[in-house]
């Protein structure tokens, strides 16, 4: 089928943002979601919380097996795009103003099932031209017992 129902699941969140001296704090958040698949691309989809500085932000995680992209919407809207190799540029709206961000990506993983799975980035960032640091972004899915034992 075209459309994978959507199904409730437990989304895990790894982050960790380094700057430039390979200094920073890991942060891993879990929390309930929903993930399905469209047209062969997969979708994760959950809210984010105070722990992660994203007060009424919910992400959307778009993974294809080439492409990932992680766009954000509410008070601060934004979409990075990552593709094995490449540079992508991307405005960052913050309560200072719009910043231009790039990042450049290192390594991607996509392993998605309908059952859920796990899609996993490393890149680096600049900001306005200058390298800030490096970003690691791993988010798995998994898809709720119980949305399986209703037949979803």
């Amino acid at each position: 089928g075209l459309l994978m129902l959507r199904k409730d699941a437990v989304i895990t969140v790894y982050g960790l943002q380094e700057d430039e001296q390979g200094i920073g704090e890991p942060i891993t958040v879990v929390t309930p979601g929903h993930f399905y698949r469209k047209n062969g691309i997969y979708y994760v989809i959950y809210d984010e919380s105070e722990l992660t500085g994203l007060v009424d932000t919910r992400t959307m995680i778009k993974a294809s097996p080439e492409a990932v992209s992680v766009t954000r919407s509410g008070k601060y809207p934004s979409q990075l795009t990552f593709e094995n190799g490449k540079r992508h540029l991307s405005l960052y709206h913050t309560e200072y103003g719009d910043l231009a961000i790039a990042v450049t990506t290192q390594r991607i993983v996509v392993d998605m099932t309908d059952d859920g799975g796990m899609v996993d980035v490393e890149y680096s960032v600049e900001i306005d031209n200058q390298p800030v640091g490096s970003n690691h972004l791993k988010v798995e899915g998994k898809v709720s017992a119980v949305a399986e034992k209703e037949g979803v």
